[in-house]
């Protein structure tokens, strides 16, 4: 009954409105109550439709976006679905600068005209692919779950590899080389264990569990060559809080780390990055190729003293030519200074800034509500917290766009519970602005999706596996054995 009732709601509307715009309303002083919330936020020149849904009480909803010489009318019952190819073209005509978007309401048969907000229409576009894994919101048992790739343009989302082809094993830690769709890398566990790297249209099972390790490799980083991947080595585990406002901890009893010779299928050690009263992980190589700069925090007992380990970010000299590290350390961001834990280290790909998360402790930022984004500007070494980003729950995973102009990260700030992709710009000054979430094709989506979005990575074009040949490669291929030198 509710769908026939705004379905005939919509018919009435768009019969009063044929000549166009509503132009009899009363004036409201407050913005619109929509979700998600796009009010205000800078969008790059090719993403998709921002939809959105009016979420008080309403009989209808028409919708202005006006640009500088063209504007679109949406209507609808209580949300709008934007056409694309006009879309595609007012935000071509109006590439940095702004559109102003009105919302109208009926109730009680009354027009209401809300304070019109902007879209600021950045003409640095985005990479066109985001890469992500879906899980479900478990904590030790999974069910479906898989890498897909969702066209930011539009809404087309296609699986990369899904779990449900292997026995539901779990898969994670997809990585890209430079956002190169082509060079990737992805773990498999349980059934048919293993590390995937797909370069040159060929993919490798490789078994790199060796005898000196006490576990397979786990977060990565690609040198920006191809030729290597510095990998961590970490024996994790997890436990629940009864009271603590974050619900989950997940901490490594040990951890260091370790380059992967690609070519060779080895991997090169060294003891500055393996001492065993520190905890060493999730590694990143520098945009030069010349430096490796990893996490580290002084090894404490686990799970006992867990709000103890605090990470540092760390840096040693790294040869591309060998692929060894010079053995000398220094500190970049100080958790003995600062008091604070930082994890995962990102550089921009014009190499001007690192971004990285930090927290009171612990190094899985995911689970910690108070985790926030900062960036060290690489020139002056200033830390500084970007402006308009954080939250007051989690920001966690981030990446950056090829360009350097966009940042996805994952938070929690819609509910608390589920993790959901937004995007942030910063402009050539440094300065970011309001984020924006993910776009889906039915303003609804969200409302009806209970999933995680897990490690969002943007690429520079279509991942494009056959993905029976890759299961294939799962399932039958000839296992590599990793060495070690």
């Amino acid at each position: 009954m509710r769908k026939i009732f705004y379905l005939l709601c919509t018919i009435c509307l768009l019969s009063a409105c044929e000549n166009g715009k509503i132009t009899t309303f009363e004036t409201a002083t407050v913005s619109p109550a929509i979700f998600p919330d796009y009010a205000d936020v800078t969008i790059p020149v090719n993403i998709a439709p921002l939809n959105f849904k009016f979420t008080g009480p309403c009989d209808a909803i028409q919708v202005c976006i006006k640009g500088k010489t063209d504007e679109i009318i949406c209507n609808g019952a209580y949300k709008i679905s934007i056409p694309s190819g006009k879309w595609r073209s007012l935000l071509e005509k109006n590439a940095g600068s702004a559109l102003e978007v009105s919302v109208l309401v009926r109730k009680e048969g009354k027009w209401t005209k809300y304070l019109p907000f902007a879209w600021h229409v950045a003409a640095d576009k985005i990479d066109s692919y985001l890469t992500y894994r879906l899980i479900d919101p478990g904590y030790e048992l999974w069910n479906k779950m898989g890498i897909y790739q969702r066209n930011l343009e539009d809404f087309d989302e296609t699986p990369i590899y899904e779990n449900t082809m292997n026995n539901l094993s779990c898969i994670n830690c997809h990585s890209f080389c430079n956002q190169d769709p082509k060079t990737f890398c992805f773990h498999m566990r349980a059934q048919n264990t293993g590390t995937y790297i797909t370069r040159n249209g060929k993919t490798e099972k490789l078994n790199m569990k060796v005898d000196k390790l006490y576990s397979a490799s786990r977060y990565l980083s690609w040198h920006p060559s191809g030729k290597y991947i510095a990998f961590s080595i970490n024996e994790t585990n997890q436990f629940f809080h009864s009271t603590d406002k974050n619900r989950v901890e997940v901490y490594d009893k040990k951890s260091e780390v370790v380059i992967y010779d690609v070519e060779n299928h080895t991997y090169i050690t060294n003891p500055c990055l393996m001492r065993s009263d520190a905890f060493e992980t999730f590694p990143a190589f520098s945009m030069d190729g010349k430096t490796l700069y990893f996490c580290s925090a002084d090894s404490v007992l686990m799970p006992n003293q867990f709000a103890e380990a605090k990470y540092s970010i760390c840096k040693t000299d790294f040869n591309p030519d060998n692929g060894t590290v010079s053995g000398k350390i220094d500190t970049v961001f100080s958790a003995r200074r600062t008091g604070k834990s930082a994890t995962l280290p990102r550089f921009s790909p014009d190499g001007k800034y690192l971004l990285f998360s930090i927290a009171d402790y612990g190094q899985f930022h995911i689970w910690h509500k108070e985790a926030d984004l900062y960036l060290i500007n690489l020139k002056t070494n200033k830390l500084f917290k970007p402006e308009n980003v954080n939250s007051n729950d989690v920001e966690s995973y981030h990446s950056w766009s090829s360009n350097s102009r966009w940042i996805v990260f994952s938070t929690r700030r819609v509910d608390g519970l589920h993790t959901v992709p937004f995007f942030t710009y910063m402009d050539k000054e440094g300065k970011t602005y309001k984020p924006f979430m993910l776009p889906q094709k039915d303003a609804d989506f969200y409302d009806n999706f209970f999933m995680y979005y897990n490690i969002p990575e943007m690429v520079k074009g279509k991942v494009d596996p056959d993905i029976y040949q890759m299961d294939d490669i799962v399932k039958n291929g000839k296992e590599v054995k990793v060495g070690i030198k």
